[in-house]
């Protein structure tokens, strides 16, 4: 008897997982039964590749043989930082839900193992553990894929955010995350956060404002604070900014943007003759932010994730609350899930990409 039995399953296993025949004879076992069945399969992560087999964590994602050497990360950048933090203030702790290596967070553990803590697969006990490490007056950082944190929103609101305890969580894959899958792409985050009352989000454009954006979470923040950023490496650099940057005063038309579309908007803006409101921190929107765009006619917001509660609708909130009276639009995913595609092909299926970017601040 076993925990699986004892809940009205059929248990079938431990199975192999690598072996094609033991697999077909309990899958068809399985699918002659009439009843419920528990087909227990174990595998061992890297078979057949020493290196992974010895050290699975770090073969999480890699890329195929021969594709040279990876560009720096804003994981790998978070990483960093994280660590040279920890290491002159003992009050900062780490914590993962089994991805240390895939978060960046490797680091950290390696100069500071004591304040490192892998919850294993365990989203929600991350977020209240956190929690409870604020209660006691350390700094604690939860490093998690965006998609992940979902499973956690329960106790951000009712552990972190009603408790104002000060956690940061460093929002890894924020965004498009191109062919990792459609359950993947990071594209409810913003909405999560902005539903917080008291949360602030913070949004990088480049590997500098990542740094300084963590240590204002940190030390300038209190409560739930959120920094976001996106898989892979930094594209174009722009000059780092505190809360937002404008550019421009040629024009009645203001493209307003944040994170990592915003080197491609503010070319695409320059192109169209337009000027630029670039956010750093995402909500609570800053107040002189507002009142740049209060003097537009056009106000066009793109936003690399969902409308529906996005920073773009509550902009738009915002400036109609200050009796706008210019046209506000928004540009985003809108009541839909993303697709599998390469990150470029997913810019473009929502209007993100350059050229059409161009071709609404022209419209």
């Amino acid at each position: 008897s076993n925990l699986f039995e004892n809940l009205g399953f059929t248990y079938i296993g431990p199975v192999n997982g690598h072996s094609v025949e033991d697999l077909t004879e309990a899958l068809s076992v399985a699918k002659i039964l009439s009843r419920p069945c528990v087909v227990h399969v174990f595998t061992i992560k890297g078979k057949g590749l020493r290196s992974a087999e010895e050290n699975p964590g770090e073969y999480h994602a890699v890329a195929p043989a021969g594709a040279g050497t990876a560009q720096e990360s804003y994981s790998e950048v978070f990483g960093r930082e994280l660590e040279r933090l920890g290491k002159a203030d003992s009050r900062i702790c780490a914590i993962t839900a089994a991805m240390k290596y895939a978060t960046g967070l490797n680091f950290f553990k390696n100069s500071c193992p004591a304040r490192f803590f892998d919850t294993g697969i365990a989203e929600q006990h991350s977020v209240t553990f956190a929690a409870g490490l604020a209660v006691e007056g350390m700094l604690p950082v939860f490093a998690v894929y965006s998609t992940f944190l979902q499973r956690g929103f329960d106790q951000m609101i009712h552990d972190c955010a009603t408790e104002r305890t000060h956690v940061v969580f460093a929002v890894d894959r924020a965004g498009f995350v191109g062919e990792d899958g459609e359950t993947h792409q990071g594209i409810f985050d913003v909405p999560m956060f902005r539903a917080v009352p008291g949360a602030v989000v913070y949004s990088p454009a480049g590997y500098e404002e990542l740094r300084s954006c963590l240590r204002r979470a940190l030390y300038d923040e209190s409560g739930v604070v959120c920094v976001r950023y996106p898989k892979g490496a930094q594209g174009a650099a722009l000059p780092p900014a505190r809360d937002f940057s404008h550019t421009g005063r040629r024009s009645d038309v203001l493209a307003v943007g944040y994170g990592r579309i915003s080197a491609e908007l503010s070319a695409a803006a320059a192109e169209a003759g337009a000027d630029m409101l670039r956010l750093v921190k995402v909500s609570p929107v800053p107040e002189a932010a507002l009142e740049i765009a209060m003097g537009y006619r056009r106000v066009v917001f793109f936003e690399e994730g969902s409308l529906c509660g996005g920073a773009a609708e509550g902009f738009g909130a915002a400036l109609c609350e200050r009796k706008f009276r210019g046209s506000f639009e928004a540009v985003g995913v809108r009541g839909q899930f993303v697709p599998a595609a390469t990150t470029q092909q997913q810019l473009e299926m929502f209007g993100l990409d350059r050229r059409s970017m161009v071709n609404r601040l022209m419209g």
